[in-house]
């Protein structure tokens, strides 16, 4: 029982201390993105950044920002559940379940289809809706997937009969229904990009920046909501990392303690135990009653000598002394119980 208390503290301590690690290195992230964003520079489409790039030798601004309108480059995306036009299209069709296991009904999801379509689109300034700038890669680009606007969403039940339904439920699994949902970026969308800007073949175009640790966003969030969002997540993540790490501490230090309680027991314990052993061997030569003890108080482990100690907490009289200080682990002969530990049995 011991030993399985101190291992589930043990596996606890150590699940919790990585836990914490694990939310700190996110909180870490998130909050040095945050503070990248923060320094990011927001320019401006236009004939501006235009001859800017062109007289850097590498006609590329490794990390910035900027802010346009989507405008399409040709085709586009429509769909028959919404008039809008976009460049992104999501979609996505998924079962809905219900499954029992081990008795017990519950909900499952499965995705059957997952598609996710872009066409080519820029970004115009409406100040100057003369000048574009391409957007590569958007697809790659984060923050984007959770900014598409919902044109279509439905769910249709699915049509079984009662025979159908019986087996299904016979059998353990019912297929509730279907949830299709189409998503998209739409044409004329607010959206703030940020990356590496360059100019190639005299064109402004946005890319995944080529620096380590810097990330590709596309929002329709402003930078300052977007810094916003990261420091909240990263306080978020910082104090349940804390809680987790307290938690931690807690756990060792309370193993750690158990621990040294337990040998400072023994320690306690074998004293005692010494000390009762030479009161022992001092009255068997005394008493000489090496040998002659009547059968049914001699010592059940050697068969020899004379109960003379008791164990504690169970309370068996039923060792001697050599017997007791020679047990391999402290448990009692008789029931098996951990000793905590002895006492002398006193005779009159």
């Amino acid at each position: 029982m011991i030993e399985t208390v101190d291992a589930a503290i043990g596996i606890g301590g150590s699940l919790a201390g990585i836990l914490a690690a694990s939310l700190y290195a996110f909180y870490r992230s998130r909050n040095n993105a945050a503070s990248e964003l923060k320094k990011v520079e927001i320019v401006k489409i236009g004939a501006a950044l235009k001859m800017r790039l062109e007289e850097l030798d590498s006609q590329c601004i490794s990390y910035a920002a900027v802010q346009g309108i989507v405008i399409e480059q040709g085709k586009t995306f429509k769909t028959e559940n919404s008039p809008m036009e976009g460049v992104i299209l999501q979609t996505s069709l998924v079962e809905h379940k219900s499954k029992r296991t081990n008795g017990v009904w519950s909900d499952v999801k499965k995705v059957l289809m997952e598609n996710l379509e872009s066409v080519p689109f820029a970004l115009s300034d409406p100040d100057s809706p003369g000048h574009l700038m391409m957007v590569t890669e958007p697809t790659d680009a984060n923050r984007l997937l959770d900014d598409l606007e919902v044109t279509h969403h439905e769910f249709a039940p699915r049509q079984t009969s009662v025979l159908e339904s019986g087996l299904d439920r016979l059998f353990g699994e019912v297929c509730r229904g279907y949830e299709k949902s189409e998503k998209m970026l739409a044409v004329g969308t607010g959206l703030l990009g940020i990356g590496e800007i360059i100019l190639e073949d005299g064109k402004l175009k946005l890319r995944p920046p080529h620096t380590d640790g810097l990330k590709y966003y596309l929002t329709t969030m402003s930078k300052t909501q977007l810094v916003k969002l990261f420091r909240t997540q990263a306080m978020m993540l910082k104090v349940v990392s804390i809680i987790f790490g307290i938690v931690a501490s807690g756990m060792v230090t309370y193993a750690l303690w158990r621990v040294t309680k337990r040998y400072l027991d023994r320690q306690r314990s074998q004293r005692e135990l010494e000390e009762i052993r030479q009161n022992t061997l001092r009255c068997r030569t005394r008493s000489n009653v090496n040998g002659d003890s009547a059968e049914e108080d001699q010592c059940v482990v050697c068969l020899d000598n004379p109960r003379e100690v008791v164990t504690l907490d169970c309370g068996h009289i039923s060792m001697c002394s050599d017997c007791a200080q020679a047990l391999p682990e402290p448990r009692c002969p008789v029931c098996r119980v951990p000793i905590q530990r002895f006492l002398p049995v006193y005779r009159p």
